[in-house]
C-alpha cells in the first residue's frame, strides 16, 4: 500500500528507517528533531506499507533550476529511504517514479536528485550531471587580504535568515534552490560540530555567510557545507574569514564556487599538498553526485538561449519512467516525437510531421545532459545511447555553448 506520509502514524517508522540505513543515530534526540520537525516539513512525502508499517519513504521538495538566466521550477528528490525489509524488490524505483510523476502533473518542469551510485536512477530518465569539486587547503596559505571586519555567529535559531541569504546567493547556469526554509533548518542541525559565520550590512541584514561542520573543533578538518554570497567582494571576504582560522585549523574543505579555481588563491598549493598526511590531505576532488531530468520538454527548451545560427531537428525521445508508473497516474513521462529549434530563441513542439529534418534519438536523461551542457553532443555517443547524424552533432556543438552547470545548493 502506497499513501501520503502521516506524521502521527508514520513518524516512528520513518525514524526507524533512517536509523537502520545509518543516516542518523537512534540515540540522538537532536537528529530525530531535525528529521521529523524540519526535513519532513520541507516538502512532500509518500510511504509504502509492508505488513501495516511504513518501510519505504520518498520525499520531494519544491525548488528551482537555472538554465542560463532563466529559473525553471524543480522537484528535488531529497531522500529515498528503504528499510532492511523493503530492498531489492523494485519498490524504491516505483515509489520514486510515483513521486516525480505527481510533481510533474502538478506543473513542476524539472527534477533533480543526489545519487548513491551511478545507474540506479537512469531507469527513471535521470541523466548524470557535471563534476562538483571540493578543494582541501590549509587556510594559512590563502593569498587573500586579511579581513577588516569581525564576523557574526550564526546558529540554528537563525535558520530563516540563513535560508533567505542562501536563496539570494548569486546564481549561474545550473544553480538550484530549495524553496522551504525548513530544509536549511534541518541541514543546520544534522552535525554535532556545526556553526556559521557571516557578515551583515549597515541595516543589520545578513549579506553573506559560510556554514561549517567540523571533524575536530581544535585542528579540523573544517568542512564548508555551503557558501552564500551576492558578489565577488562577498566571496573574497568569506575566504578572508577562512584565512583567519589558519592559526589553529590545519585544513578546510570547500565546495568550489562557480567560476573560481580555489587553487589560484593559495600559496604554492602543490608543494603544500606533498607534505600532508592522509588525515589532512590537501588538493581537489571532483564527483558527479547529482542527476537531473526534464519533466516538461517544451518549457525546458524554451528557457534555453544558445549562440550561433541555430539548428533544427526532430527529437525522438524515450522516457523509461513510464514503465515504472502505476496505470492510474495521468502523467506518463515526456517520451514522444518533437520538432526542436535551438538558438538565440528555442522551442520544442510535439509533432508527427517534418520528415525533412535530421533526427536525434535518445533518452530524456541524455537530452537533459545535452541541454544543460554537461557534455558536448559529439561526445555523448561514447557514454549514452544516442543516435544522430555526425553533421547534426557537430552543429549542436557549435550552438550549445553554456558554462558548466553547477548546482551550488547541496540537497
Amino acid at each position: 500500500m502506497v499513501r501520503a506520509y502521516d506524521p502521527e502514524r508514520d513518524a516512528d517508522a520513518v525514524h526507524r528507517i533512517w536509523c537502520e540505513i545509518g543516516w542518523i543515530s537512534a540515540d540522538s534526540d537532536r537528529e530525530r528533531e531535525m528529521l521529523l520537525d524540519h526535513f519532513y516539513r520541507s516538502g512532500r512525502a509518500i510511504v509504502a506499507e509492508l505488513d501495516g508499517q511504513a518501510e519505504l519513504a520518498v520525499t520531494t521538495a519544491d525548488g528551482t533550476l537555472r538554465h542560463g538566466a532563466t529559473d525553471l521550477s524543480m522537484s528535488a528528490v531529497t531522500s529515498v529511504t528503504a528499510s532492511h525489509l523493503a530492498r531489492q524488490g523494485g519498490l524504491a524505483s516505483s515509489m520514486t517514479a510515483r513521486a516525480v510523476a505527481t510533481d510533474a502533473a502538478a506543473g513542476l518542469q524539472t527534477a533533480s536528485l543526489g545519487i548513491f551510485d551511478q545507474g540506479f536512477y537512469d531507469r527513471l530518465g535521470f541523466g548524470t550531471g557535471s563534476y562538483l569539486r571540493r578543494y582541501r587547503f590549509d587556510p594559512a596559505t590563502l593569498r587573500v587580504p586579511r579581513g577588516s571586519r569581525r564576523p557574526v555567529r550564526l546558529n540554528r535559531d537563525d535558520a530563516e535568515e540563513v535560508h533567505a541569504n542562501r536563496l539570494a546567493t548569486e546564481r549561474r547556469h545550473g544553480a538550484v534552490t530549495i524553496t522551504s526554509a525548513e530544509f536549511s533548518a534541518a541541514e543546520m542541525g544534522w552535525e554535532d560540530n556545526a556553526f556559521g559565520l557571516g557578515f551583515r550590512d549597515s541595516s543589520g541584514a545578513l549579506t553573506h555567510h559560510v556554514w561549517f561542520s567540523a571533524d575536530e573543533m581544535e585542528e579540523g578538518p573544517y568542512n564548508v557545507e555551503w557558501l552564500a554570497y551576492r558578489s565577488a567582494d562577498d566571496l573574497r571576504e568569506l575566504f578572508s574569514l577562512m584565512r583567519s582560522l589558519g592559526d589553529q585549523v590545519q585544513r578546510v574543505s570547500v565546495p568550489e564556487p562557480p567560476g573560481l579555481l580555489v587553487q589560484h588563491l593559495l600559496d604554492r598549493p602543490f608543494r603544500s599538498a606533498s607534505y600532508t598526511s592522509d588525515k589532512q590531505a590537501l588538493g581537489g576532488r571532483g564527483r558527479a553526485w547529482w542527476q537531473c531530468r526534464m519533466l516538461d520538454v517544451e518549457a525546458g527548451v524554451a528557457a534555453a538561449r544558445f549562440v550561433g545560427d541555430g539548428v533544427g531537428f526532430v527529437l525522438e525521445l524515450d522516457d523509461p519512467i513510464a514503465t515504472h508508473l502505476p496505470a492510474e497516474l495521468p502523467w506518463r513521462g515526456v517520451g514522444g516525437r518533437y520538432v526542436v529549434d535551438l538558438g538565440a530563441s528555442s522551442s520544442a513542439q510535439r509533432s508527427d510531421g517534418r520528415t525533412d529534418l535530421p533526427v536525434l534519438r535518445c533518452s530524456v536523461g541524455t537530452f537533459t545532459r545535452l541541454w544543460l551542457g554537461v557534455a558536448p553532443a559529439t561526445r555523448l555517443p561514447l557514454t549514452d545511447e544516442l543516435d544522430a547524424p555526425d553533421s547534426l552533432l557537430e552543429q549542436l556543438d557549435d550552438v550549445i555553448r553554456v558554462p558548466e552547470p553547477l548546482p551550488n545548493f547541496p540537497f
